[in-house]
């Protein structure tokens, strides 16, 4: 009985000490919670009052608007996430998009070559999603405003998105890739 008894007392007390808003496993790098959806009101009639991710300069339309925060939609294990960019305005300095999960810090490798196909052609391994790419990416100084490429999302997560100009950041989120 007083095994029993230490044992309970034990639990309560151990429980008690942990922190009451102890960072999950699932986000060693403490990236925080999802980043809220912004309504797009520029000019654009392609995502005018659509809801989208901002990040700086950048609006990333891949996302699923049933959330009010960022949730990639179409993420299928093992294949490319297909993620429109539109910058709203002409672009007169160089802008960088970096990425990293979560869950380990891992560099997030991004696929944004004009007139390119799909970096890989069928369903591969993680090990591939980590290594095809680029782990940055720059949109260079110019009056296109769209960019088609993916995001190499490896595994269901939390990954952190920022984009930079040279060495300063101007922006970051968080986005969700569900199971």
């Amino acid at each position: 009985m007083r095994v029993i008894g230490l044992v309970a007392l034990t639990t309560v007390v151990l429980t008690g000490c942990a922190p009451a808003s102890a960072t999950p496993a699932t986000d060693t790098m403490r990236c925080g919670a999802p980043t809220a959806l912004e309504t797009f009101s520029q000019a654009n009639p392609e995502y005018h009052g659509h809801h989208l991710l901002h990040i700086g300069p950048l609006w990333l339309s891949n996302v699923d608007e049933s959330h009010s925060e960022a949730v990639i939609a179409d993420f299928q294990p093992g294949i490319p996430t297909k993620a429109p960019i539109y910058f709203p305005s002409p672009i007169t300095t160089t802008v960088t998009l970096r990425g990293s999960a979560c869950a380990d810090g891992g560099a997030l490798h991004f696929w944004y070559k004009p007139d390119s196909p799909t970096p890989v052609g069928q369903t591969v391994g993680h090990t591939t999603l980590r290594q095809v790419g680029e782990t940055s990416v720059d949109f260079m100084p110019s009056p296109t405003a769209d960019y088609t490429g993916y995001i190499l999302f490896w595994a269901p997560g939390k990954y952190r998105l920022a984009t930079y100009q040279g060495a300063n950041q101007l922006a970051a989120a968080v986005v969700t890739v569900p199971q």
